[in-house]
């Protein structure tokens, strides 16, 4: 057994999944949607070196379990919980996959913490592997980010997709976004922009 989805299960608490310590060869786990999940859950999965995927988004999960999941060499995908701060994201610089160019399939998503600001952003234009962000789920995602976080992006030399909430794109943001150097795929639905915005859009050449 290599990969476990418990996604959904609100019911869930720590002592619940507290077997997943004696697993430390799983490469998956989805803990997704499980409400009750805290960083103690987490905490637990310090010596599993062979994680590649892990999803705790909309769990109450934050900064120490990202703390825990640190320089796992082979976790590319990783969706972070709730409770996540602009501190907790400082810390994925030590997430070899997403921090460095290898993973063709590294992925990022932040949109279940919403008290996220620019400062994560700054934070995350440091990651040279992230192929794909999710920085908002429709609607659902952090309502603090502005042109001048977005403009961190532009140093995601691998990024090539991109979510974000239309209601913050405003023309300085989509100028910022156009300005991504291998961005491909710009998911922003319901854009607050003017002309300008589309303007940048049009002369993106890799989008």
């Amino acid at each position: 057994l290599l990969g476990i989805d418990l996604a959904w299960r609100g019911d869930l608490l720590d002592e619940h999944v507290a077997f997943l310590e004696a697993m430390p060869w799983l490469k998956a786990l989805s803990l997704s949607r499980c409400g009750r999940i805290t960083d103690r859950t987490i905490e637990r999965l310090r010596q599993h070196t062979h994680l590649e995927r892990i999803n705790l988004q909309w769990t109450e999960t934050g900064d120490a379990a990202i703390a825990a999941l640190a320089r796992k060499p082979s976790l590319s995908r990783v969706l972070v919980g709730a409770r996540t701060t602009d501190a907790g994201v400082a810390r994925l610089h030590d997430f070899p996959a997403l921090a460095a160019p290898g993973a063709r399939d590294a992925f990022l998503a932040v949109s279940s913490a919403r008290a996220l600001t620019d400062d994560a952003l700054a934070g995350i234009g440091l990651l040279k592997g992230v192929v794909a962000l999710d920085l908002h789920m429709s609607a659902f995602g952090s309502p603090h980010y502005t042109a001048r976080g977005v403009a961190h992006l532009k140093g995601m030399t691998s990024l090539e997709e991109l979510n974000f909430h239309g209601a913050l794109a405003t023309d300085d943001v989509l100028v910022e976004i156009a300005a991504i150097p291998r961005l491909r795929w710009l998911h922003c639905q319901d854009p607050v922009s003017g002309d300008e915005g589309f303007v940048a859009l049009g002369r993106c050449s890799t989008l």
